[in-house]
């Protein structure tokens, strides 16, 4: 059981950090396209399918429902953090 625990709470770090790393990356892509960069616009672009799926991975992998909303969760505060950071950074 305590594997488990340290387990969830690992997974839900790095969905977390997953969920940061994506937003930053979107406000990146957004940012390229305004000052029409085509090349950074183009390579942000192409890296951010990469945390969508492997956080739809351990989605899956999840073996009960209620992990699945823990992980859900847990991409969800990593979104919003990205967001208010992404915000912040580029004085949006």
């Amino acid at each position: 059981m305590k594997n488990l625990m340290s387990l969830l709470v690992w997974q839900f770090v790095l969905l977390v950090l997953l969920g940061f790393l994506y937003e930053i990356i979107v406000a990146l892509y957004i940012l390229s396209l305004a000052s029409h960069q085509l090349f950074l616009a183009v390579v942000f672009s192409t890296l951010t399918p990469f945390f969508s799926l492997a956080a739809q991975h351990w989605f899956v992998e999840a073996p009960t429902l209620s992990r699945r909303i823990i992980l859900t969760m847990a991409t969800a505060v990593g979104y919003g953090i990205g967001t208010w950071v992404s915000l912040w950074m580029f004085g949006a």
